[in-house]
C-alpha cells in the first residue's frame, strides 16, 4: 500500500475554502480512495493535506491520470488553483499498521 500525501500552503483565511473543494473533488472524482482531509495545528500556517491509500505506485499514477483527464477535474483545478499558493507531494510506503 501507498500513502500518497499532497500539501497545499493556501492563501491567508482560505483553509475552510480548500478544505470544502477537497471534499468536493475527493467525493465526486476518487470516491473509493481511503483519506482524510487535515489542516494545520502548529508549523507552517494555512497548511492543508490531502492523505490517501492506493494499492500501488501504477494505481496512483492512473489516478492521477484519469483526472487529469476529465474536463470537470480541470474545472475543479482551475477553482482551487485560486486559494493554494504552494504545494508539494510525499508518497510512502506503508509497513505497518497499528489496529
Amino acid at each position: 500500500m501507498i500513502l500518497a500525501r499532497n500539501v497545499y500552503h493556501v492563501k491567508f483565511g482560505q483553509s475552510h475554502a480548500a478544505v470544502a473543494l477537497l471534499k468536493e473533488v475527493t467525493q465526486k472524482f476518487m470516491p473509493e480512495m481511503r483519506g482524510m482531509i487535515l489542516t494545520d495545528l502548529s508549523g507552517h500556517n494555512f497548511t492543508v493535506v490531502l492523505e490517501g491509500e492506493v494499492e500501488s505506485l501504477a494505481a496512483w499514477e492512473q489516478l492521477r491520470q484519469a483526472g487529469y483527464a476529465m474536463p470537470e477535474f480541470a474545472a475543479w483545478f482551475e477553482r482551487f488553483s485560486q486559494v493554494v499558493e504552494t504545494s508539494y507531494t510525499e508518497l510512502y510506503t506503508i509497513e505497518y499498521r497499528q489496529g
